[in-house]
């Protein structure tokens, strides 16, 4: 059976752990809102969507559920202006270090999709944006990368999801094209990704021997 890009994009958020998913919308996420809608008519319920007002407050809510349960979110932004408004909280998410997937969309490779009617006159103002809107924030994530091909949106959300949760934590950033959220794509198999690369922890009797060694010290010094 095949599926839109957006409801490709649902299947590689679930096969990543997300639950949750924050979003400041525009029209360019329909596709994701009517894999959403088939999920709960099938009663798979999953995914949780949350709809924010504002780009900043979709980032902020975000990195307080990531920083509450140490589990990853996904965030969707607006084209565009999208990332800019979610700049400063982004920032806030990478000094922090709280791990999410930011997910832009860029507007100017809607010719490139058989499926994409093209988003109107206004489609050449688009093209302001030099460097895709990730350029925006891209200072202030661990990564950033621009997905070209029904391939790399496997692969770049996968690896995405990966190093967003690897320490130290912090946010990605991934541009997909609008035409391929739109674009009707083969069914695909999407295997399990490994889990996220941890820190090892110190053996109890290590830090028993730590602790001991300092309660015992008269003029410790700790650098």
């Amino acid at each position: 059976m095949a599926l839109s890009g957006g409801e490709i994009l649902l299947e590689l958020f679930q096969s990543n752990g997300i639950k949750y998913i924050f979003c400041s919308p525009g029209t360019e996420w329909i596709p994701v809102w009517e894999g959403l809608a088939r999920r709960h008519a099938q009663n798979e319920k999953t995914l949780k969507y949350i709809n924010c007002r504002h780009e900043s407050l979709a980032v902020a809510t975000a990195m307080g559920y990531a920083r509450a349960t140490g589990h990853l979110p996904a965030i969707l932004l607006h084209a565009n202006v999208g990332s800019l408004h979610g700049a400063m909280a982004i920032r806030a998410a990478y000094l922090t270090q709280a791990p999410m997937i930011i997910c832009n969309v860029d507007c100017s490779h809607y010719s490139e999709y058989a499926d994409n009617k093209g988003p109107g006159w206004w489609w050449l103002s688009q093209l302001s944006d030099v460097g895709r809107p990730d350029a925006l924030v891209r200072p202030y994530v661990k990564w950033s990368n621009a997905v070209t091909s029904k391939e790399t949106l496997l692969d770049s959300v996968c690896r995405g999801c990966q190093i967003a949760q690897a320490a130290p934590q912090g946010p990605v950033s991934l541009t997909i094209p609008r035409g391929l959220l739109f674009e009707s794509l083969p069914e695909i198999r999407i295997a399990q990704t490994p889990p996220a690369t941890v820190l090892p922890k110190p053996r109890a009797s290590d830090s028993e021997e730590v602790a001991k060694q300092l309660a015992e010290s008269k003029q410790p010094i700790i650098i």
